[in-house]
């Protein structure tokens, strides 16, 4: 389940992730964007290419929630098996985006996860 997230202020202001595996290279590209609905203009907000060999880095991230400037994706792997509503925690790791300084990055959401996120369910 790929998931795009409202911008809860922005009107027609929509945020999504992508990925893509090189298996000639060992890596695996991911990147998070910001779109707007009338003009299907995109900006990329962040982007990282992992070393699929690592054992640790996500196959994909998506993005779950948007408070203030923070933008919430989880770590997740794809064909990934489990029950319908999984929350975000069993899934992998969350983490936050600081929209105001996306170079900064990804920084993990310690847990336990604040209850706005704790809710969600993929």
């Amino acid at each position: 389940m790929d998931l795009v997230v409202t911008d809860p202020v922005e009107a027609d202001v929509y945020y999504f992730a992508t990925s893509s595996h090189d298996a000639a290279l060992g890596e695996n590209f991911v990147g998070v964007y910001r779109m707007e609905g009338t003009t299907y203009n995109w900006v990329r907000v962040y982007k990282h290419t992992y070393k699929t060999d690592d054992g640790q880095s996500p196959t994909l991230l998506r993005v779950i929630a948007r408070n203030g400037s923070d933008l919430y994706v989880v770590a997740d792997r794809v064909n990934a098996s489990r029950s319908a509503q999984t929350s975000v925690s069993a899934i992998g790791t969350v983490y936050v985006i600081n929209l105001e300084k996306p170079l900064d990055g990804l920084k993990e959401v310690p847990t336990p996860l604040p209850a706005f996120l704790a809710e969600i369910k993929l």
